[in-house]
């Protein structure tokens, strides 16, 4: 025979798949096993065996799917003229929920842990164990604190600012701590050499141990008070309860300065203060005092010394025999006929007792004349309010009174003149200011003092910011919770405004946003309500009254737990389409593979186009782009062009990490939309390089070409990562448009 005429016999061989699936829920307590055999040509075993392994995949995707939730479903977003408040809406999936309860869980366990060792802390400061007070919030807390800070990124929130503040609230307190029981530790050594010599009757040696006392009692008291704070601070925010852990270092705190004021009283040389006063004065007239200060067993105090005249400190000189001069301008002592009190006032380098008398006087009360500079003329919620000037009564600077700002008849800010009776006042403008034109005025003195109550107003603009609401919900057998945030459309939280959410077409409830524009409540769903195939979920933010535009947004919550498993159609359905697929697939390699042989040799490497690559080569096309376009920005800092390497990067990330290609998104939207794939680190790259962006984009403001040196390198990494694969999401989401 030929070999023209030669034929190879088609060698048949069989392939042997047995697949088994199993699908085992509860709900139907059943379990579906299902197999396949194949047989087939030498030729076609690689086409068989990968249809087969597509088939496998689409009933493996059938049964995951089942057991996941029906996503939420948009019912539509509300737009408020131009404003679009279509919001991403997250959903959870049973399994995810129950990882996110087991870590919240873990974290109230933890922070229990961190406060019950600063508890331990206070009782043994209770029982004057100084050094055991230390050290049981030095290395064991330090640890339990890591430990604590990482599950609280996890469980929480992985916002940096908030696990900063976080971690500095646990930090802060437990110094504090060791810090009042080391204090306990000085004065209680400088206390037993105080007893020691009174008791060798050495009273100069007694006078600066009580001193020292009286210093480290003043310690302890603002140690106290910042103690006091943090305390609260863990109350509101943790499950804890470290109420009395505050009261025993107040207590502590009040016993110790009793004590100390005992011990300068026993030492100190008490003093004498005799004065009069002019008849008349007023404060462009000051009141001329003299007086007389006497020690009876000692010389009196001499030279430089502190007075106070109605509560407010003057500068004197004591001549040697005990006699001063004060020249008081009144401010705050009621006008008319007054009694002014006046007070010896000796520092801590003088070992003298204080005293007090009173002159009497009558006050004339003049107007202040309040001079405005550098007024704001236009303003929208968060941004700056502002104002300077000065205060003077006939060309007098007044110095040290008090300005307040007022939008309305609502105070925003105050302060205090300085020395050249400057002022400056300077406020966030709140959100509950409305649109339009508004006055602010600036207001210092009182009616019925010295100084007569005075104001000066000023109009200005206060304009509309625009608002979304975002809204997620977790539904379980007969409970809903609804969350979400409202935000400005720059994305930056707005607090302490009321959002109705209506859950069923029925429930209603109005929850007030958190600092970071926060909100949740859980509701109660009704039986026929919990049985329904989907649950409406509506929540609205009304900005009447206030300088926000309103917003809203809704959607229908699927029923948990629907279609958990495939049944017995939707198996035969997959099956059917596994060989309907097996088929078409078969059949396109079969014409493939005879066109290839129809062709002279095989395409040329450099004809095939790179878009068209095998999906493994993909991955090595983007990186090259990814290189180039890099490349592209490394000569734009060389040639100190920050603009545009900032736009390049900017264009390199939203390109990448933009999958669903929302070209239509701002920023600020583009970045909520993909923060939820990011790990901490991540997310805080993306809103440096947002924020950059902006500032280049609309403020027209060039960065630091260091800094962007450096957000370059950042944002390689960030794409490096993000090739790796997600950082994990504990949420199953759904976006919609």
């Amino acid at each position: 025979m030929s070999k023209s005429t030669k034929k190879t016999p088609v060698r048949a061989w069989d392939v042997n798949v047995h697949l088994t699936g199993v699908v085992n829920t509860k709900k139907y307590n059943t379990e579906y096993r299902y197999h396949c055999f194949v047989t087939c040509s030498h030729r076609r075993r690689l086409l068989v065996i990968g249809c087969l392994v597509l088939a496998i995949t689409a009933v493996g995707a059938s049964a995951v799917a089942a057991e996941t939730r029906e996503p939420l479903r948009t019912a539509g977003a509300q737009i408020e003229g131009t404003q679009t408040n279509a919001t991403q809406i997250q959903h959870e999936r049973p399994d995810a929920a129950r990882r996110t309860g087991n870590a919240s869980a873990l974290e109230r366990r933890l922070a229990g842990q961190l406060t019950d060792r600063l508890n331990q802390s206070v009782r043994r400061i209770d029982a004057g164990n100084y050094e055991a007070a230390q050290r049981v919030v030095a290395d064991p807390y330090d640890e339990q604190l890591l430990l604590y800070m990482d599950v609280y990124r996890t469980a929480v929130t992985a916002d940096a600012e908030q696990v900063e503040q976080r971690e500095r609230l646990f930090t802060e307190t437990a110094e504090l701590q060791s810090r009042y029981a080391k204090t306990l530790v000085e004065y209680q050594r400088i206390q037993n050499e105080y007893l020691g010599a009174r008791q060798a009757d050495n009273r100069d040696r007694a006078q600066r141990r009580a001193r020292e006392l009286r210093s480290l009692s003043r310690e302890l008291r603002q140690t106290d008070e910042s103690l006091t704070v943090r305390y609260q601070l863990l109350s509101d925010t943790t499950d804890a309860s470290v109420a009395t852990s505050s009261q025993i270092i107040t207590g502590t705190t009040e016993e110790i300065s009793q004590q100390t004021n005992q011990f300068v009283q026993e030492v100190y040389t008490p003093t004498t203060l005799s004065a009069d006063a002019r008849a008349t004065g007023s404060f462009s007239r000051p009141i001329r005092i003299t007086g007389q200060l006497s020690a009876p067993e000692d010389a009196p105090p001499s030279g430089n010394a502190t007075f106070l005249v109605n509560g407010r400190p003057h500068s004197g000189s004591i001549a040697s025999d005990g006699s001063f001069v004060l020249r008081y301008r009144p401010m705050t002592a009621p006008a008319g006929s007054t009694s002014v009190p006046i007070a010896y006032a000796p520092d801590d380098a003088a070992l003298y007792l204080p005293s007090s008398t009173t002159v009497a006087t009558t006050i004339t009360q003049e107007s202040p004349t309040i001079a405005v500079r550098n007024a704001t003329t236009t303003a929208r919620r968060g941004s700056t309010v502002a104002v300077s000037g000065r205060i003077t009564v006939d060309d007098v600077a007044v110095s040290n009174t008090s300005v307040a700002l007022y939008l309305g008849e609502r105070q925003v800010a105050e302060t205090r003149t300085d020395g050249d009776a400057e002022y400056r006042l300077r406020t966030e403008l709140p959100a509950n200011i409305s649109t339009g034109s508004q006055t602010f005025s600036i207001r210092t003195g009182d009616a019925d003092t010295a100084l007569a109550s005075v104001s000066e107003a000023r109009t200005f603009t206060v304009e509309e910011t625009d608002t979304r609401l975002t809204l997620s919900a977790v539904r379980r057998e007969g409970t809903v919770v609804v969350s979400g945030r409202l935000l400005t459309a720059e994305g930056t939280g707005v607090s302490r405004q009321d959002v109705s959410v209506s859950v069923n077409d029925g429930q209603q409830q109005a929850v007030q946003t958190g600092a970071n524009g926060n909100y949740e409540v859980p509701f109660d769903i009704p039986q026929p309500a919990a049985e329904a195939d989907s649950v409406p979920i509506q929540a609205d933010f009304d900005g009447t009254g206030t300088n926000l535009n309103s917003a809203s947004v809704s959607a229908s919550l699927g029923q948990p737990g629907r279609s958990g498993l495939p049944g017995e159609t939707t198996l035969i359905v997959v099956l059917l389409g596994g060989l309907v697929t097996i088929s078409g697939g078969g059949y396109g390699l079969f014409r493939y593979r005879k066109r290839g042989a129809e062709t002279d040799g095989p395409m040329p490497p450099d004809a095939i186009d790179p878009r068209a690559a095998s999906p493994f080569d993909r991955p090595a096309v983007e990186s090259e782009n990814r290189i180039r376009r890099l490349e592209q920005i490394d000569e734009h800092l060389e040639d100190d062009d920050v603009q545009h390497a900032v736009r390049g990067l900017y264009g390199i990330v939203r390109s990448e990490l933009d999958q669903d290609a929302n070209t239509a998104d701002t920023h600020w939207e583009f970045f909520q939309s993909v923060t939820d794939e990011l790990a901490a680190d991540q997310r805080s790259v993306l809103r440096d390089l947002t924020e950059t962006f902006e500032a280049i984009q609309f403020a027209d403001r060039d960065p630091n070409p260091e800094e962007v040196a450096v957000l370059r390198t950042e944002v390689e990494q960030l794409l490096a990562d993000h090739d790796d694969g997600p950082a994990g999401k504990t949420s199953y989401t759904e976006s919609h448009p």
